[in-house]
């Protein structure tokens, strides 16, 4: 009987080993499965924080870009308006030089004078 009963033990011994293995690899799993999680979140929240550096490169990439454009049209307006005041400065004084020709001017007393004609901006090409 006593035999019996060390055998019942040492097989509850043997038995016992198994689960006690069993739980420690599974041990080992969950934590390998925490440490991976781990890292993919910090790995996330890495991407996260590149992405708003991003984001924060491309607003100030487009506000440049947006200023240079500003820039741009409002230098080309002045140059626009300077132009155009320079081509009426210039058919200004092409009319006062009788460049275009003269033409006939009645007037309602009867009577008549010459006088230059007016120039038009077809007229400098």
């Amino acid at each position: 009987m006593t035999r019996y009963l060390l055998a019942l033990m040492l097989a509850g011994l043997s038995s016992c080993q198994q689960p006690s293995e069993r739980v420690t690899a599974t041990d080992a799993t969950a934590r390998d499965a925490l440490s991976k999680a781990n890292r993919q979140e910090h790995r996330i929240v890495d991407l996260e924080r590149k992405v708003a550096s991003l984001e924060f490169q491309v607003e100030e990439v487009r506000n440049f870009a947006l200023s240079n454009y500003n820039a741009h049209e409002s230098l080309r307006k002045t140059f626009n308006s300077n132009a155009d005041a320079e081509n009426k400065a210039r058919v200004a004084r092409l009319t006062a030089s009788g460049y275009c020709g003269k033409e006939q001017v009645n007037y309602s007393d009867g009577s008549w004078s010459m006088r230059n004609k007016e120039c038009t901006l077809k007229d400098l090409k």
